[in-house]
């Protein structure tokens, strides 16, 4: 007999995911919505800046990355963008634990620049590793 609540959570009539599935798909959606963040640009950027900018909590209105992903890149530039994808990650994805984000050549875009992000995910009492690299020029993503 089937339940109410397993037809709802498995409305295929299939069985519950399996952990490599569930871990996939876990991966696969933080890669998504760390690749839709870092697409936006933040339009609204220094918008609520005063006396306590600091102190102030992230909103929807600095949701973004001020600097663009396809920007021309030196070193300086690159570690700034770095800093500033790690800061909308850590204000926008809290599913990513621990977050780095490190800016180097990627065999996965065939020696070219990208950055690289880490970091852990929870999936029920376990910890996923996450280790996904993001193109410089796009939110493009690749294991």
């Amino acid at each position: 007999m089937t339940f109410l609540f397993d037809r709802l959570c498995f409305p295929r009539g299939g069985s519950a995911p399996s952990a490599i599935e569930e871990t996939n798909s876990l991966i696969k959606s933080v890669s998504n919505e760390i690749a839709r963040i870092t697409s936006q640009k933040q339009y609204f950027e220094g918008f609520s800046d005063g006396p306590d900018s600091e102190q102030t909590p992230p909103s929807v209105l600095s949701f973004g990355i001020a600097r663009g992903v396809g920007e021309p890149l030196n070193h300086d530039s690159a570690k700034a963008l770095a800093l500033e994808i790690k800061r909308v990650i850590l204000a926008n994805e809290p599913r990513l634990l621990a977050p780095q984000v490190f800016f180097k050549p990627s065999k996965a875009f065939g020696g070219r620049l990208a950055f690289q992000v880490a970091g852990q995910l929870r999936l029920g009492d376990a910890l996923v590793r996450y280790n996904e690299h993001l193109a410089v020029t796009g939110a493009e993503f690749r294991s």
